[in-house]
């Protein structure tokens, strides 16, 4: 119901010991209160030596209205699966949470995180982005100091703008905030700045060790420098985390395919659940597998789902996968200039992407 019970602990893990520890009861009408005294509870047993500035920081809230933080909770639970008819339901949720508190920056930053999110997987940054700019601009117009707005600033200077001082200037100021978004990682990788990259991804994945998001963005990383056994490693620890959580499927079946384990690369991307086995992200994997395993008529006809699907977002770049493993060079430039002309977002890592490794001697890369 609405009672809520927390139990506490300190424990010194070397030790094996538990340094302090406390139960907190109340309701869910006080869990803002309540976090904070947690959480100020916690710092004085840790005892860390807080200043004013940091004290501040330990209890901010940017509502007081415990139902629309809690609307918002949810939202964000939602907008963690990745999945547009998810990403539409925390929009809602972030919705509901403004009514309740207009003010609300988390909020705002919320429905601009969707738009992007939703744009950059699904619909295209053209279609979405400078939308959700909008809202991620509001928010910051209420509270500046707001990580999530900050990184998606930097989701939709990377993404869309390709406004790469705007990008970084963002990216780290998300991260010095506190931010467990990966978009300076993303924005080093771009760049060829790997160690870094790896750096920046590392730390958003101890901070958030459950997100199945930040073991696949591992994954992803340990494709683009060719470490494929690492990359499988980081996709199953994904999987192991949220089964459905489809593209993980993608990076998994990439490296496999990239080491030559051509029939495991195609029986993991034909294990993607049925509603996201048409994705394009998933079907371009699963085209360029079967060129790479000399399944020709395989892959035209992977080819020919992606020509006739709408809507197309994802298809062009996808499509120039396939063209690159077959060979067919003059195709896979006309199709990778279409991926650029919509702003897929997988073209900044045209410098890292293995995928495209055949057209790199060509002038036109």
């Amino acid at each position: 119901g609405d009672d809520l019970s927390f139990h506490v602990a300190v424990v010194d893990v070397k030790e094996d010991a538990q340094l302090w520890g406390k139960t907190y009861r109340g309701k869910l009408s006080g869990i803002l209160d309540l976090q904070d005294q947690i959480a100020r509870d916690v710092a004085v047993n840790l005892r860390l030596q807080l200043t004013d500035e940091d004290d501040k920081r330990l209890t901010k809230r940017d509502t007081e209205d415990p139902d629309a933080y809690l609307l918002f909770r949810e939202g964000m639970y939602h907008l963690n699966t990745f999945r547009l008819e998810r990403i539409d339901t925390a929009k809602d949720y972030f919705e509901r949470a403004l009514k309740k508190d207009p003010q609300y920056a988390s909020a705002l930053a919320g429905i601009g995180r969707c738009y992007s999110l939703s744009g950059s997987l699904y619909l295209g940054p053209r279609e979405t982005h400078p939308e959700g700019k909008k809202y991620l601009l509001k928010a910051l117009a209420i509270d500046d100091t707001l990580a999530d707005a900050h990184a998606g600033l930097a989701t939709i200077y990377l993404f869309h703008d390709w406004d790469w001082p705007a990008a970084e200037l963002e990216s780290k100021r998300a991260v010095a905030l506190g931010s467990t978004l990966p978009l300076y990682g993303f924005y080093l990788a771009a760049h060829g700045r790997m160690p870094e990259a790896l750096a920046a991804l590392r730390l958003c994945q101890e901070l958030d060790p459950r997100s199945a998001a930040r073991r696949n963005e591992l994954a992803q990383y340990y494709n683009w420098i060719r470490q494929y056994d690492q990359a499988i490693a980081e996709a199953q620890k994904a999987l192991e985390l949220e089964p459905n959580f489809t593209i993980a499927y993608g990076e998994l079946g990439q490296a496999l395919t990239q080491m030559g384990m051509y029939e495991d690369a195609i029986a993991e991307l034909q294990k993607v659940p049925e509603v996201l086995k048409g994705h394009p992200r998933i079907l371009g994997r699963l085209g360029y597998a079967c060129a790479r395993a000399g399944q020709t008529d395989q892959a035209r006809g992977v080819l020919e789902e992606l020509e006739g699907r709408k809507p197309r977002f994802g298809c062009a770049f996808a499509i120039a996968r396939i063209h690159a493993a077959l060979g067919e060079k003059d195709q896979a430039f006309e199709w990778l200039q279409k991926a650029c002309d919509e702003r897929d977002p997988f073209v900044i890592w045209l410098k890292v992407d293995p995928t495209l490794d055949s057209l790199r001697a060509d002038p036109r890369f």
